[in-house]
């Protein structure tokens, strides 16, 4: 069953009306965030199915970048969460934004002495 745009929108509202001040980030990674999502899911006794959906719906809904889901998707897989995860995340990876380059100014200017 594919994540609807209604679902990413909901959830999208929902997070921006937490204020992130109060959250204890001690998830860092996109990788550790999928994780304990799965974990968090199996342990409410949903399906794969399910927990499929679940990680579609958080990857759309925050936005991340196709380099993000390619590195948690890597971790993930060495860990042994399974193939259709590493499916899931390789299609959501490739209809991803690319993580703009860096602005680089080059070297400052230099003043010619007086």
């Amino acid at each position: 069953m594919p994540v609807t745009a209604a679902e990413v929108a909901e959830l999208r509202q929902a997070g921006q009306a937490l204020s992130l001040d109060d959250v204890d980030n001690t998830l860092r990674t996109t990788a550790e965030i999928i994780g304990y999502l799965i974990y968090a899911s199996r342990s409410m006794g949903a399906d794969q199915t399910e927990q499929l959906r679940l990680v579609e719906l958080l990857v759309r809904s925050t936005d991340m970048w196709r380099e993000e889901i390619r590195e948690a998707r890597d971790v993930l897989v060495r860990l042994g969460y399974g193939r259709d995860l590493a499916l899931l995340l390789t299609s959501l990876a490739r209809k991803a934004k690319l993580k703009p380059l860096p602005v680089h100014r080059g070297p400052p200017e230099r003043r010619a002495p007086r």
